[in-house]
């Protein structure tokens, strides 16, 4: 049976907790300062309300126990000098993956992933950090940057 992507959209919506959000446009990351990235589009989808584009924006909150796979994605702009970082952080704290690379010479675009259980009201954010000297701008690139998104694998404690 063949199933169109609007059916199939229809069919999945609400049958286990993902979000993919992103930010539209690019966002300035201050010199030597952890920046949580604002997000203020959902991207396909974002099931069971997991991610809010205007109240705590930075934030993929967790609806419903259990293990997911967590990503996100960040294009630094051109700089020459210091170090460009990408996070994922838990609840304002830790985090969970972290990346970090000198610049390129060119665009310098980073990563991260993992596989975490969360619980219920945890939350986590995409972090950004860099030290070129001055502000600089992380990307938004359609399906490439700037991204976070979850995906329920499965139940677990």
């Amino acid at each position: 049976m063949q199933m169109d992507v609007a059916t199939f959209r229809a069919l999945t919506a609400q049958s286990f907790p993902r979000a993919r959000s992103r930010h539209s446009v690019p966002q300035s990351i201050p010199n030597a300062a952890v920046t949580a990235v604002a997000l203020d589009t959902d991207v396909f989808f974002n099931a069971w309300g997991m991610h809010d584009t205007a109240v705590n924006n930075t934030r993929i909150t967790f609806t419903v126990p259990g293990f997911y796979l967590v990503g996100g994605n960040l294009i630094y702009d051109q700089a020459a000098g210091g170090v460009r970082d990408i996070g994922i952080r838990l609840n304002g704290g830790s985090f969970l993956a972290y990346g970090r690379q000198g610049p390129s010479g060119s665009t310098d675009q980073l990563n991260v992933n993992t596989v975490y259980v969360f619980a219920v009201s945890d939350y986590i954010e995409l972090i950004a950090f860099q030290s070129s000297g001055g502000p600089l701008d992380v990307q938004s690139v359609a399906f490439r940057s700037t991204e976070l998104w979850v995906h329920f694998l499965s139940g677990g404690s």
